[in-house]
């Protein structure tokens, strides 16, 4: 091969290797903190959408003999930590 040849391979191969990444992987946290998380914010839920999931949450837990299953949160909103619910 002449260096003209290689170089020319070269740079297709470069061009290939930089076009590889999609681009949703663009901008992504690439450098970490330890303890900490660096990426995209959580959508908050509406009242309306917290309602329904522990409707949910609540026909899911029930078994055959008609028991249901409860977890206590002592008025917590079990989605952010100890943060009282907002009414």
């Amino acid at each position: 091969m002449t260096r003209k040849s290689m170089a020319l391979v070269a740079a297709l191969m470069a061009a290939v290797a930089l076009s590889a990444c999609r681009g949703e992987e663009q901008g992504r946290v690439t450098v970490y903190k330890k303890g900490q998380y660096l990426g995209q914010k959580d959508d908050t839920l509406s009242e309306t959408q917290v309602a329904i999931l522990r409707e949910r949450a609540t026909s899911q837990a029930g078994t055959n003999l008609g028991l249901t299953a409860t977890v206590p949160t002592r008025g917590l909103d079990v989605r952010v930590g100890d943060e009282p619910v907002r009414k």
